[in-house]
């Protein structure tokens, strides 16, 4: 049996402007007559003056509603249910008003776009939309609380832990940061050398060294000073 034009709907069908869609693409508008709430469902039903069953570009469950001029009404919403020709449902609540208006608007079109989420660690969603939304917030990277604990050269050191000098006579030789006074883990450590002349004794170079979470150097940093008399005129860093 031959297809005929009949045979053919919108809604087996995404148009060019509907894939293209940035969830903001107006495809309609019309006029609202009241906003009230279904004594069945709870639901906020919107009643307009646009057949919402076009035949070329009928009004669909998912399709994005923008209501202006309907002051405490005004907002971004999205359709649930078509109730009739002229009546819908919206999954968010909205006040109830009997004017404004309202624009139509096709969904992204990425939403349409089916994704398979197989092998993601962190991925859930079935459509491109979602997936890429999804992989956006996980790679916003570390959380304020995770930077703040990181141990590494760049952090001056802010948690709890244990701190030991040493001295050889009046020299300060040794700083080292431990995780508690059983001293089992170091979390930083500053070795100290000298210059020695016949006037003062004289910093040379400060070592310091990073331990990761198990104990373990991870980075070294040394700083060499340079004098003018008694006076420290430069630091060289190495880091390593």
């Amino acid at each position: 049996m031959a297809l005929r034009k009949e045979d053919f709907h919108d809604l087996d069908f995404l148009s060019r402007e509907e894939l293209s869609s940035d969830g903001y693409s107006v495809y309609a508008s019309g006029s609202i007559v009241h906003i009230a709430s279904s004594f069945v469902s709870g639901n906020k039903i919107v009643t307009t003056d646009f057949f919402l069953r076009s035949i070329d570009d009928p009004v669909q469950i998912g399709d994005r509603v923008c209501i202006y001029n309907a002051e405490d009404a005004d907002g971004y919403y999205t359709v649930k249910e078509i109730l009739n020709d002229y009546s819908f449902s919206v999954e968010e609540d909205v006040e109830e008003v009997s004017f404004g208006e309202m624009h139509f608007m096709h969904p992204a079109g990425a939403k349409s776009i089916g994704f398979d989420p197989a092998g993601m660690t962190s991925i859930t969603a079935r459509n491109l939309q979602d997936a890429i939304k999804e992989i956006a917030l996980n790679s916003s990277g570390i959380s304020e609380t995770t930077h703040e604990n990181l141990d590494t050269l760049t952090h001056h050191i802010a948690e709890d832990g244990y701190s030991l000098v040493t001295y050889d006579a009046n020299k300060v030789m040794n700083y080292t940061i431990y995780t508690d006074n059983t001293m089992d883990k170091k979390i930083r450590e500053y070795q100290l050398s000298y210059n020695i002349n016949t006037c003062h004794t004289q910093v040379s170079s400060v070592h310091i060294i990073q331990y990761n979470a198990a104990g373990t150097p991870v980075n070294t940093l040394t700083e060499t000073f340079g004098y003018l008399g008694n006076k420290i005129v430069s630091i060289t860093s190495v880091k390593t």
